[in-house]
């Protein structure tokens, strides 16, 4: 009955609901903006290195920062650096010259400092190379008259001789990035290839914020980029001026966002490719703006599969696309453009044949098609070539000042200062794969996040739980600094836990990750790579650069030698990962060129040898209303899936890639693994393989290019040619509406796509080349479900605050000073002492003060109650307070729960300490869990009775102690206590008795069936805790917790014309206070408004039945009982009585002392912070 998925550590719904600290513990400030003057270097020039390769044979000697002003180069624009950079790059016996393919432990950042490098050779990345400039005066690469080679930067060098072979696997040709540069090669002659880029990479790689100027002679040959072959990648912020081909581009799948080419022959020439996703593209004064190569329907006869092009505007240039072919009927070369702006275009689409098949102008193309079109479960493609309508895609995912779709490229702190930064070695971590450095990183993090750059050096960093990065987090890698997760906490698969976790569930504000690797060892089959529960406005929250990579390195133990594809090692020994992704059901935002690799080869072994690395699912977006932006994002080779998009709208996909693992069908799916419902896992019947994508439940999810593709059969490539590899490949079901894939290219799979039982899109009906491509497909209801109501936010309301404050100090004047420990209590006269109530007013004084995010008792409150270390277990403070009294035990919990609460917020390092002691005291009473009556904790010592409130007590206490630091067993013991009290707990319809009487001779189990408010309440507030302690994803929590709330309010047992009463309440005397209860029934009422508040603090994130509808539900209850309170209860001296249901004057007998001044306290800080400030 309570979905059973094990997410680790989600904190206090505190720190995201109430005023809690925003910043860590060492912040006087938000970081702001950057301090760094106009004149000061970029933050990389200066910043202090402590990045090691700890894999290295030479960790100590081996740089991985360099810069190449140290090697020689000195950027005059004069003297020849080419040697110089060179050295720079090959420095330490790293990987290239055609002798090494890949590795890992031989990274390097090379450095280049504003000026001018003259080169007259190619500069040449070795592997896993960064070549970064200078961001705030980008460095200039200016080609020599005399150059030779293929390019000013080439990636993937040609071997003299070599018959076309090179120093890398195109396709393998991993982890590189170049930024911030000018390339020039206008000094060399016009009739050469004068050529910016060689670039030839796969997976893992980054072009970014780069200008190449070229010739403009005419009939010049240059060109700012020239890439035949790979399996990338992302590239952005770009600019061409000049040149015979801006961009000389083919690849198999590639994401091209933010482009500028002016004065070019041809602006993009596309040879060849199964699929790619341009965005953003100006193309100004060229000849042709974009000119492809199509027509060929076989692998031997490849051209231009696909392409998807996006808000991008071409002007001045009498030709905007050009296809080499003819195809008025039938596919040969996909083409989809969205929002594609023309500005003086002659001829909008030239055929092979000459004839303008779209029309130029001015004008704005809304969508245009050439290709296949399907719509919902209609199984015959209707070839399009035309001009359509596209849907409307929502706000949330556009930019709201171009309503273009939103992009931002990655964040490099240009305008930081070193100062701004804090290194994760100097503060005590090791980076050096083998020292467990959990600890020092999460110290880190608690205490600088939102007020510095956290950066990691680069290293590898070994981890034996979960790191929490706080919402306001900034943190940056040196050059993919790694996080290995290693340990029993990542082992157990039926309790998975997260290696990099996000913020907590419902937080919304700003974090921004960048250049990080997250990877795990051997036997972490419980391990999330990174699961993120942030959320904020379009791009405040994002990931760039970061990925997941599983085994296939280095310190994984999942390599060739541990896990070859051809050995008969156990899979459960090479089991690296749970999931790979995590988008939780309260986090959104964009995600920006993430891999989630479970590795195929060992880039570490010199043959890179194929392996069979384990890894379960890949990205899950999981029951998100929040928007997520995937873009030039792949994921390969999860036993599973590789996406799956579940119970989610508002998901724009723009260029997705994905390979089936090659040894399944052997074991097939989900083995090595289980299918787990609780996590939305599909079924294999209709696939045979992993899917590459599932959509399931969702609506408003835009799929901008897909390249999803299955080569193998248990290793074999015999079933490519038969395109049998797989049954299908991609997957709709029939719930989800407003549903587009445009652009989507499968390999291998029979089936293209399948809509619910049926496959749809055929293969055999989409030959494209060696891919087959679908342009467009939409689901049958292209109308997203209307959202749910909107209700306004809670305002607290500063005059009910200050009601409730005049009564705290009212309630004040009962204090007396305890000879026990020092401390003190409430007292009512005449000696009618309630020290064991002394916690729940204590809490009110936290909670009022959390609500005010004042400091009014402050003093008061540090004075007042034993201090943790003090009160231990066994001590005699402890058996005097508790003297195995459950309840009372548990009441003080919860308020060393609220002391710890108010601590943090007040940036005391001994918050945790609280915290500890009130999951002390929940251990205390967990040992009286038996399974007489079927489960449950016993109110006493007497262990005779398990009791409502105990129990209820326990579910808070559990949820709270798990949120509060605790481990899974906290939340473990709270499935279990709602379990017992669903099923063999007091029930009275909706409401709850006081519990279950057990005779310890006969074990009989007898319900009590008497009505207090304050169980009532305690269910409520612990299924909201539950409901946060499990994902914030199953509203059948809130709902029975509401059934309770409805019940309460209406029954009337409980309540009088919607105001709360007790039983005891009736009469000419209020036996509330009488003999054996006194003065326990005057608090229940104020106890049900301080659990329903707390009730709401939780439930009010659930959006699905309408934005703060969970709330907004009762504020006329809410309202009702503070109204009752001041006007009934209260009586002409300020003194708020027993009776709150009828006027203090009435035929009732109300008491005055202060139990009830407390409990009306209660119900006036819930007003003041949910009742929509009620008059007085």
């Amino acid at each position: 009955m309570v979905r059973t998925r094990n997410l680790f550590g989600l904190v206090s719904a505190v720190a995201s609901i109430s005023s809690v600290a925003a910043l860590g513990s060492q912040c006087s400030g938000a970081i702001g903006g950057g301090s760094a003057a106009a004149g000061d270097p970029y933050w990389m020039q200066t910043i202090k290195r402590n990045g090691t390769s700890p894999f290295n044979p030479n960790t100590g000697g081996y740089k991985v920062y360099r810069n190449v002003k140290d090697y020689g180069a000195k950027g005059d624009g004069v003297t020849d650096d080419s040697a110089a950079i060179n050295s720079a790059i090959t420095d330490g016996s790293r990987c290239g010259n055609g002798t090494c393919h890949s590795s890992t432990v031989v990274p390097a950042l090379v450095y280049f400092p504003a000026g001018t490098y003259l080169v007259s050779v190619p500069i040449l990345p070795y592997y896993y190379t960064a070549l970064v400039g200078d961001f705030k005066n980008r460095p200039t690469l200016k080609a020599a008259a005399n150059f030779n080679g293929i390019a000013v930067i080439d990636t993937d060098y040609y071997i003299p001789g070599g018959n076309g072979d090179e120093w890398y696997v195109p396709v393998n040709n991993f982890f590189r990035s170049v930024r911030n540069f000018v390339i020039d090669t206008t000094a060399m002659p016009s009739d050469v290839y004068g050529t910016g880029f060689h670039w030839q990479v796969g997976q893992a790689t980054s072009l970014i914020n780069v200008h190449v100027e070229l010739s403009q002679v005419a009939g010049n040959k240059h060109q700012g980029i020239f890439m035949e072959n790979g399996s990338g990648g992302f590239m952005a912020d770009l600019s061409f001026n000049g040149g015979a081909f801006g961009m000389w581009i083919s690849n198999q799948q590639f994401t091209i966002h933010n482009v500028k080419i002016s004065n070019a022959a041809v602006g993009v020439y596309q040879l060849w490719n199964w699929g790619f996703t341009y965005k953003n593209i100006e193309i100004s004064n060229c000849g042709v703006g974009f000119d492809m190569n199509t027509g060929g329907l076989t692998e031997a006869a490849q051209t231009m599969g696909g392409d998807v092009i996006l808000d991008s505007t071409i002007t001045n240039t009498p030709i905007a696309f050009r296809t080499s072919s003819t195809q008025t009927t039938s596919l040969g070369g996909s083409l989809f453009l969205q929002n594609v702006k023309f500005n003086g275009v002659t001829q909008g689409l030239v055929d092979g044949s000459g004839i303008d098949r779209l029309g130029g102008g001015t004008k704005t193309i809304n969508q245009f098609v050439q290709g296949n079109v399907y719509s919902g479960s209609g199984t015959t493609p209707n070839y399009t070539q035309a001009t359509l309508t596209g849907p409307n895609i929502p706000a949330s995912l556009l930019n709201s000042a171009t309503e273009d779709i939103y992009f931002r490229t990655r964040p490099q702190y240009e305008n930081y200062a070193p100062s701004q930064f804090v290194s994760v070695k100097d503060e005590g971590a090791a980076g050096d794969g083998k020292t467990d450095d959990t600890n020092a990183i999460q110290a880190v993090f608690d205490k600088y996040y939102g007020c510095r750059i956290i950066y990691f050096d680069a290293g590898t960093y070994l981890v034996s739980n979960t790191i929490v990065v706080p919402t306001a987090s900034y943190v940056v890698g040196e050059f993919w600094s790694t996080i290995l997760a290693s340990g029993s906490a990542f082992s157990d698969a039926g309790n998975p836990r997260p290696v990099l976790r996000v913020g907590n569930a419902h937080d919304r504000g700003q974090i921004e990750i960048s250049d990080l690797v997250v990877t795990t060892t051997a036997g972490s089959a419980g391990a999330i790579g990174i699961e993120w529960y942030t959320s904020g406005d379009p791009g405040a929250v994002g990931m760039w650069d970061v990925h997941v990579r599983i085994g296939g390195a280095i310190g994984t133990g999942i390599q060739v030698g541990n896990c070859p594809a051809s050995g008969n090692t156990s899979p459960t020994a090479c089991q690296g990962a749970f999931l790979g992704f995590h988008v939780a059901s309260t986090g959104g935002g964009y995600f920006e060129n993430v891999w989630v690799w479970a590795a195929d080869h060992d880039l570490d072994d010199p043959g890179e040898g194929r392996i069979n690395a384990y890894s379960a699912r890949g990205i899950f977006i999981d029951n998100t209303p929040e928007p997520v932006w995937l873009v030039g994002t792949a994921s390969e080779h999860h036993t599973l899936y590789q996406y799956s998009i579940v119970g989610s709208q508002n998901v724009y996909a723009g260029m997705i890639q994905t390979e089936t693992p090659y040894y399944q069908p052997s074991p097939l799916p989900p083995l090595p693994f289980s299918a787990l419902s609780d996590w939305d896992d599909p079924s294999f019947s209709l696939s045979g393989s992993a899917w590459g994508l599932v959509v399931a439940k969702s609506s408003s999810v835009f799929i901008y290019g897909a390249g999803l593709y299955s080569f193998f059969q248990t290793y074999s490539e015999a079933c490519k040619p038969t395109v049998d590899c797989q049954k299908g490949i991609a997957l709709v079901d029939d719930a989800s509406a407003a549903v587009f894939i445009y652009g989507l290219n499968t390999i291998g799979a029979t089936t293209m796509l399948t809509v619910g039982t049926t496959n749809v899109v055929a293969q055999s009906q989409n030959r494209d080349g060696l891919q087959a491509t679908m342009t467009v497909w939409s689901s049958a209801n292209t109308n997203p479900p209307p959202p749910p109501p909107t209700y306004p936010d809670p305002v607290p309301c500063p005059s009910v605050y200050a009601v409730a404050k005049t009564h705290i100090d009212n309630m004040q004047t009962y204090w007396v000073t305890d000879e026990i420990g020092d401390v003190g209590f409430y007292n009512s006269p005449p000696d009618k002492a309630f020290r064991l109530w002394t916690d729940i007013k204590l809490e009110t004084l936290y909670n009022y003060m959390l609500g005010t995010s004042t400091t009014d008792y402050d003093t008061f409150t540090q004075s007042s109650f034993p201090d943790p270390g003090f009160a231990s277990p066994g001590t005699t403070l402890w058996n005097n307070l508790f003297n195995k009294s459950y309840d009372d035990a548990l009441w003080t919990a919860l308020m060393y729960f609220k002391v710890g609460d108010w601590r943090k917020w007040q940036n005391k390092s001994d918050y945790t300490d609280f915290y500890a002691f009130g999951r002390s005291i929940h251990d205390y009473v967990a040992a009286t869990w038996s399974d007489d009556c079927g489960g449950g904790v016993f109110w006493s010592g007497d262990l005779d009775y398990k009791n409502t409130v105990v129990n209820g007590l326990f579910l808070v206490v559990s949820s709270w102690a798990y949120e509060r630091g605790g481990d899974n067993s906290y939340r473990d013991y709270a499935v279990k206590t709602w379990d017992w009290l669903y099923y063999h707990g007091d029930h009275v319809g909706d409401l709850w008795g006081d519990g279950i009487h057990f005779n310890k001779d006969t074990k009989a189990c007898s319900p009590d069936g008497t009505l207090w408010l304050y169980n009532q309440g305690l269910i409520a507030s612990g299924l909201g805790g539950l409901y946060h302690n499990t994902g914030g994803t199953n509203t059948s929590l809130l709902d029975a917790a509401e059934k309770t709330i409805n019940a309460t309010f209406a029954d009337s047992r409980t309540s009088s014309g919607g105001v709360l009463k007790e039983s005891c309440d009736e009469g000419a005397t209020n036996s509330c206070t009488g003999t054996g209860l006194y003065p326990n029934g005057e608090v229940f009422k104020g106890l049900f408004m301080k659990h329903l508040q707390y009730y709401i603090d939780y439930a009010i994130s659930d959006k699905s039945q309408g934005a703060n509808a969970r709330y907004a539900r009762y504020i006329s209850s809410i309202a009702a009982q503070y109204s009752a309170v001041i006007h009934f209860a209260t009586n002409a001296g300020g003194d708020i009585g027993t009776l709150w249901w009828e006027p203090y004057q009435g035929q009732g007998s109300s008491v005055y002392d202060g139990y009830s001044e407390g409990s009306g306290i209660d119900a006036i800080i819930c007003a003041a912070k949910y009742g929509a400030c009620p008059a007085t």
